[in-house]
């Protein structure tokens, strides 16, 4: 199998998203965040929202192609913010669903982990130059094969010819690549899940996120 990185256009964002609920399938929360499963309108509601981050010259979708078969493998979604770039609105506590959102979704989850979100990122880097890794996924009948690994570097790539830091919330099966390309663990987000309705038990280590980031080239020692 031999990987090539391109850019993804927006007329391959339902692949993106086949690859990344596939990808999440797995992770614990996932029944709690959508209990109705993969419906269509969960995949209206993921589209609507990459289409509108398309636009924005921060935002930045690429792809890892076999080039063997032309089949996409994995995706990321990362977004350059230079110096003195307006940081996104935090979510109002209270701040009520979008329209779209997926019939039995879990908005007080999700409103939760974005705000949470918001705080790191704004915490980590403030109005400095920074990039954001906010997906970065591999098809789970390709893992394991380093496509990952390449996705990322392409990402460094362009945070290092910026000379600026990077950030990004990993899952605990995500914490040893990005250990690898010199990410720190800097915080650990869990959150009891009976606060947001979940009555069953689950594997909270398992679901836990981690912030990590991996400082500026010109900010390393030696």
């Amino acid at each position: 199998m031999h990987i090539t990185i391109h850019p993804l256009p927006p007329t391959e964002i339902p692949t993106f998203i086949t690859i990344e609920l596939a990808a999440f399938a797995p992770h614990p929360r996932i029944p709690m965040l959508w209990p109705r499963g993969y419906t269509p309108d969960l995949h209206a509601y993921m589209a609507r929202v990459k289409r509108e981050a398309f636009p924005s010259p921060s935002n930045h979708f690429i792809k890892a192609v076999d080039s063997d078969t032309g089949e996409i493998v994995g995706v990321s979604q990362f977004e350059i913010k230079e110096e003195g770039d307006e940081a996104g609105e935090l979510l109002a506590e209270d701040a009520p669903p979008p329209g779209d959102w997926p019939e039995g979704g879990n908005w007080g989850m999700k409103r939760f982990f974005a705000r949470e979100s918001w705080r790191l990122v704004e915490g980590s880097f403030g109005r400095g130059a920074h990039v954001v890794i906010d997906l970065l996924l591999i098809h789970p009948t390709h893992q394991h094969r380093g496509i990952g690994s390449q996705l990322l570097q392409h990402v460094l790539e362009e945070a290092d010819s910026r000379n600026i830091p990077v950030g990004l919330e990993s899952t605990p099966a995500g914490l040893a690549l990005y250990k690898r390309h010199g990410f720190v663990e800097t915080r650990v987000i869990k959150a009891d899940m009976r606060a947001f309705g979940w009555r069953e038990e689950y594997d909270e280590e398992a679901a836990k996120r981690v912030w990590m980031v991996r400082d500026k080239v010109g900010g390393r020692e030696g």
